[in-house]
């Protein structure tokens, strides 16, 4: 395998010189081979091309093949939090105290204890888990966003979520996150079941300086939780395949701000 390759499946005419690249094949090898099988299933596709190439599996690791990602995003303070400590994950976010997310929330009397798996609200703490038993809170939607919550930061460990395909459209009217990070929707959807007037999406978005961001930067194949079938990807995307899709950068990760590439929404 080659030195360092970037895989850019939002321009799917450079995805051929990307496999040919990193797995050090000719073009016109790779040309016939796609000629002959492309309209093959998926599975068949990969396990034909491994074999005709004799490559094993362990490019699935290679800190060599980088993945090109973009990811909506949210700011209020200039991007001077990115400048610090790159783009982060949630739960550090959460954990670092003098960090935009947890100042906003505490304003609002609102408080993650990440640690003890706690969230404290309206003046009340209550424990994050996945499952409440039946009628546990008396209230089925409180419950639920509890548990998404709980997913969000211990499940999914608060990973960053980005798209590996699909068009600037489609990946700018995905859920809400070009209004507020989606736990603030999962919070407010709880405050308005204890009646709170407190709408932190609302609050989010129209202070001042708020300003939404496309960020698309690379990242090492290594560092991918989800996203990181390569071959699928590669001919999911040749046979034509141009809905978006997204990948989870494993906890941990921190992209430099010097790596992003960044667009205003």
């Amino acid at each position: 395998m080659s030195e360092k390759v970037i895989f850019n499946f939002f321009e799917p005419n450079t995805v051929v010189k990307s496999m040919c690249d990193f797995f050090n094949i000719e073009y016109e090898q790779m040309k016939k081979f796609i000629q002959e099988n492309l309209d093959d299933t998926i599975e068949n596709l990969e396990n034909n091309f491994m074999e005709t190439f004799n490559i094993n599996d362990q490019f699935k690791d290679s800190d060599n093949c980088y993945i090109r990602l973009k990811h909506i995003t949210t700011c209020n303070d200039n991007l001077e939090s990115i400048k610090s400590y790159g783009l982060r994950d949630l739960v550090f976010l959460l954990k670092k105290e003098e960090s935009f997310l947890n100042k906003f929330l505490k304003e609002r009397e609102i408080k993650i204890i990440y640690k003890e798996k706690r969230i404290i609200i309206c003046g009340k703490s209550y424990k994050l888990k996945m499952n409440y038993n039946m009628n546990e809170l008396d209230d089925d939607e409180i419950e639920r966003n509890f548990e998404i919550i709980y997913s969000k930061l211990y499940k999914d460990k608060g990973e960053i979520e980005a798209f590996l395909r699909g068009a600037d459209n489609q990946i700018t009217q995905y859920s809400m996150v070009r209004h507020a990070p989606e736990i603030l929707q999962n919070i407010d959807n709880i405050l308005r079941r204890l009646h709170s007037s407190t709408n932190l999406v609302y609050d989010w978005s129209h202070i001042s300086s708020f300003q939404g961001y496309i960020l698309e930067f690379d990242v090492p194949i290594s560092k991918l939780s989800n996203g990181n079938d390569l071959l699928v990807n590669c001919f999911s995307t040749l046979q034509g395949n141009n809905s978006e899709k997204y990948a989870a950068i494993k906890n941990g990760t921190e992209i430099r701000f010097e790596n992003l590439k960044i667009q205003k929404l």
